[in-house]
This record gives structure tokens, C-alpha cells and sequence, in this order.
């Protein structure tokens, strides 16, 4: 029976920023999963690693720091996914005191002209975002990781980025391939050889002291030239092999990404707990089922099997 090791849960679908590449195209309206609902799931499946995001979860900051103190008590490894604009240092050390481990920060560009392009916020937040970056960096025990996702308006400044984000001391830098869906069109895509150059110059700046550089959902077959460069590490799909994503409305994905593929509701059927519907849904839906074969239908390739590159 596989094992559901992590699950990541949309605390809200309220956000601060708009961003142009966001696969949660929710519209204005807010809606929240219950604070009891993650705590029952939590308590009961007890799962290796909980992720919390949005939206931004810090706009919920109280119930996240209840729901972070719960998966801790649980034995769990704790992730936040935030863009850092509504924290400070008494934010940040609320989240450390908590139990939080892991700081994901979304962090795409250091001009202030494109951060008010991809953001849809105004340009003076960025020098927020990164004094809140170096302060987690610095001062706290966290695991601070930024991530940024290439687009035409930022891919150049990949290298510059590595650079900055090693001075300031953070962990590493996961560069996500931009998903298509949400907001995110084909127009705010990189050229292939331009984005495929720029990797490979941040590769080279790697020593053994710097933060780790990480790729995420990088078709092998697409980009090929960016397996196996010495210096980077290739993120695993869990997508329904280990996680599941629990929308804000209860809608059970495998993983945020998968946002066409509806895999059952936790509300769904009402005679049994959520718990129990997410635990029953993920042992037994047909979209869980076929990913696990590989590729719904289509066979995974050996080199994304053993070196844990994209399998769709």
C-alpha cells in the first residue's frame, strides 16, 4: 500500500499579490480550510512531512501558527510556502517558536520595476522581502529556501540571483519551471536556450560551501541538457505518489500542479470524517492509481525513475 509521507494544505485562497504565473487563479473570492479539518488530518495520519500555502497562509497568520504547533506535536516536518511580504522579524520568530523548519519564499527577481510586474504589488515591498529573507537567513534556526520561477522578465538575472541569495546565506535555490495554468500563459515563457544558458552558468558558480541549487518539474525530455550537470540536484515528483494537495475548499489533488485532475472531496461523503475520506481517496481514486503506474498510461522514462526528473 503506498504511503501518503506529505500532504500540503491551502490554508486560504487570499493573497497579497497577483502574480502573473500563478497556477491558484481563485478570483476575489476567500475561501479557508477549517483549522479543526487540519488538525483531525494531521492527528490521525500523521504524516512525515505538512506543507501550508495559499494564496499566502500568513494573511491566516494565527491559525497557521496553531496548525504548525499541531503537526510539530505530531511528529511532523513543517513547510511554509510564502512570497514574505506580510512578515517582519516578530513574524518570522512567531513562525521559528511555533515549530516551523522549512521557509519557502517565493523570490523572483531583485529590480523593483519587475517584482512590480510579476508581483502586481508595489516596488518598495521588495526591499521588505529580502530584509525578511536575511533576517530567517541569519537569526533563526530555519531552513530558508527561495524559489524562483523563469520568465521572460527575470530568466537573465538567474545567475545575480544565486549570487545574492548565497551572500545572504540561505540554503538553496529551487528553480520551478513555469506550469502552464491559472494565470500563467505561454507568453511569460523563456526562450528554451536562453533559460537552458542561464542554468548552466549558475551551475558553474557552485562550490562546495554554496547553497545547493535544486530544479523543479524540468522535463527531462524537454531539457535534457540540464540533467546530470554536476552541482544540481532534481527534485523528486511525489505528485500522488507521496503528497497529496488539499485545496481550500477540500478538494483532494495530487499535487497543486494537477489542478485538472479532481481526485474526490475530504467533505466528501459526509458520513465519514475528512481523514478518513483523504486516507480512502488516496488508496483507491484512479487518478492516484494511474500516476503510480507512470505518466498517467505513459511509461516513465529510467533516467526520470532514478534521477527524479519531471514523469509527465
Amino acid at each position: 500500500m503506498q504511503t501518503l509521507k506529505k500532504i500540503e494544505f491551502q490554508l486560504t485562497s487570499a493573497c497579497n499579490v497577483r502574480c502573473i504565473y500563478c497556477i491558484n487563479d481563485d478570483g476575489q473570492k476567500t475561501k479557508d480550510l477549517p483549522q479543526e479539518v487540519i488538525a483531525s488530518i494531521i492527528q490521525a495520519l500523521k504524516p512525515q512531512k505538512i506543507s501550508f500555502t495559499g494564496g499566502d497562509p500568513l494573511i491566516r497568520l494565527e491559525t497557521l501558527l496553531s496548525c504548525i504547533s499541531i503537526a510539530k506535536a505530531n511528529g511532523c516536518v513543517v513547510q511554509v510556502n510564502t512570497n514574505l511580504e506580510l512578515a517582519d522579524e516578530k513574524v518570522i520568530r512567531a513562525l521559528v517558536d511555533a515549530g516551523l523548519n522549512i521557509l519557502h519564499v517565493t523570490f523572483d527577481t531583485l529590480k523593483p520595476k519587475v517584482y512590480t510586474q510579476i508581483r502586481q504589488t508595489k516596488p518598495e515591498l521588495l526591499n521588505k522581502v529580502i530584509a525578511n529573507l536575511a533576517y530567517a537567513a541569519n537569526a533563526t534556526t530555519l531552513t530558508v529556501i527561495p524559489e524562483i520561477v523563469p520568465l521572460k522578465l527575470n530568466v537573465r538575472e538567474l545567475p545575480e540571483i544565486y549570487n545574492f541569495v548565497s551572500q545572504i546565506g540561505v540554503d538553496g535555490l529551487e528553480i520551478q519551471a513555469l506550469i502552464l495554468g491559472g494565470r500563467a500563459t505561454s507568453e511569460l515563457a523563456p526562450l528554451r536556450l536562453e533559460l537552458v544558458e542561464q542554468v548552466m552558468e549558475v551551475a558553474q558558480m557552485i562550490g562546495s560551501n554554496e547553497p545547493y541549487l535544486e530544479l523543479w518539474c524540468f522535463s527531462c525530455t524537454e531539457f535534457p541538457e540540464l540533467f546530470g550537470l554536476q552541482n544540481v540536484r532534481y527534485a523528486p515528483c511525489n505528485c500522488g505518489r507521496e503528497l497529496a494537495y488539499i485545496g481550500c475548499d477540500g478538494t483532494i489533488f495530487a499535487c497543486n500542479f494537477f489542478y485538472q485532475q479532481k481526485a474526490g472531496n475530504i467533505f466528501e461523503p459526509k458520513t465519514k470524517e475528512p481523514w478518513q475520506n483523504l486516507r480512502d481517496i488516496w488508496q483507491t481514486h484512479p487518478t492516484f492509481q494511474k500516476i503510480r503506474q507512470g505518466c498517467f498510461g505513459e511509461k516513465l522514462c529510467q533516467f526520470a525513475h532514478e534521477k527524479a526528473g519531471c514523469g509527465f
